[in-house]
């Protein structure tokens, strides 16, 4: 993702941190941008997407069940994801 962009949800992160939704928004981004990198990039991007998919699963109390659909889109891209112990029905 562009620094730009970058800036952008961290600093909405850091305005808002207990809310998932920057979180949940941040990794769709990067599902979104890793279509169009490379192979390098591509797996840096979809770890950072993890990552902020898992956090904003975290602070919602596993309540927001986006997180299960966009988990679900980057799978299909090919990549294995690793998921915590604690998400179930995925």
């Amino acid at each position: 993702m562009r620094s730009r962009g970058r800036q952008f949800f961290a600093e909405a992160i850091r305005l808002n941190p207990r809310d998932p939704q920057y979180l949940l928004m941040r990794g769709i981004a990067l599902i979104d941008v890793a279509a169009s990198e490379s192979a390098v990039d591509r797996t840096n991007s979809l770890n950072e997407a993890e990552k902020s998919l898992g956090r904003a699963y975290e602070i919602s109390n596993r309540k927001l069940t986006m997180v299960h659909l966009h988990i679900a889109r980057f799978t299909r891209k090919g990549r294995r994801t690793v998921l915590p112990a604690n998400w179930k029905n995925i």
